[in-house]
C-alpha cells in the first residue's frame, strides 16, 4: 500500500464551511455586539496610531526644515562675518575720511576745544619752561588763558593749522595737532 497525500487535497472538508451546507448565516445578537465593539475599538485604534503617526512624520519633517534652516543661517552668517570682515578695513577708512571732513569744514569747533586740549596736556607734563605754539590766528584767544602762568609762554606759528597746537619744554613734546590725533586714531583702529 503507498501512502498518499493526494486524497486529502482531493476531498475538502465541506461540511466544515457553512455557506456550502446552506446554513443559517445570521450572528446572534450578543457575538454582533462583541463583533461590532471589535470593529469599533479597532477603528479607533486606527484613527488614533494614524494620528500619532502623522503627528510623528510632521515632527520629522518639521525637525528636518528646522535643521535645514539652522545650516542655512549659520552658512549665510558665515558668509556675512567673511563678507563683513574684507569689508572692514575700507569702511575705517570711508568713516574716518567722513570725520575728517567734518572737523576740517567746522575749524571753529576745533578751536573751541584747543584750549581745553592744551589745559589737559599741561596736567601731564612737569618741565619749568614751556614754549607753548598755536596758530597765529587763534594767538589771540589763547594767549591770555596763560598771561598769568610764568612758566609758559605763547607764541603763533604759521605752519600749525588752526586748532592745532605744540607744547616743548626742556624734556617734554606735547604735539596736539589734529594730524597726529588722527593718525593716532587709526594707529588705533589698525591695532585691533
Amino acid at each position: 500500500m503507498t501512502s498518499s497525500n493526494s486524497g486529502v487535497l482531493r476531498q475538502p472538508p465541506v461540511a466544515s464551511n457553512p455557506l456550502m451546507l446552506g446554513l443559517d448565516h445570521r450572528i446572534d445578537p450578543v457575538t454582533a455586539t462583541m463583533i461590532e465593539e471589535a470593529r469599533a475599538a479597532a477603528y479607533e485604534q486606527g484613527v488614533t496610531d494614524g494620528i500619532k503617526s502623522a503627528e510623528s512624520a510632521a515632527r520629522h519633517a518639521a525637525d528636518t526644515a528646522m535643521e535645514r534652516l539652522r545650516s542655512a543661517q549659520a552658512a549665510l552668517i558665515e558668509d556675512l562675518l567673511t563678507v563683513t570682515a574684507d569689508r572692514v578695513p575700507g569702511l575705517m577708512q570711508l568713516a574716518l575720511s567722513i570725520a575728517r571732513r567734518i572737523v576740517d569744514e567746522i575749524p571753529e569747533a576745533v578751536s573751541e576745544s584747543l584750549a581745553s586740549r592744551i589745559a589737559e596736556a599741561l596736567t601731564q607734563i612737569d618741565d619749568r619752561t614751556l614754549v607753548l605754539r598755536v596758530n597765529p590766528e587763534e594767538l589771540a584767544q589763547i594767549k591770555p588763558a596763560f598771561d598769568g602762568a610764568s612758566a609758559v609762554t605763547v607764541i603763533g606759528d604759521a605752519t600749525l593749522r588752526a586748532g592745532d597746537a605744540v607744547i616743548d619744554g626742556t624734556w617734554a613734546h606735547a604735539d596736539l595737532t589734529l594730524t597726529t590725533a588722527w593718525a593716532m586714531v587709526e594707529e588705533s583702529l589698525d591695532a585691533r
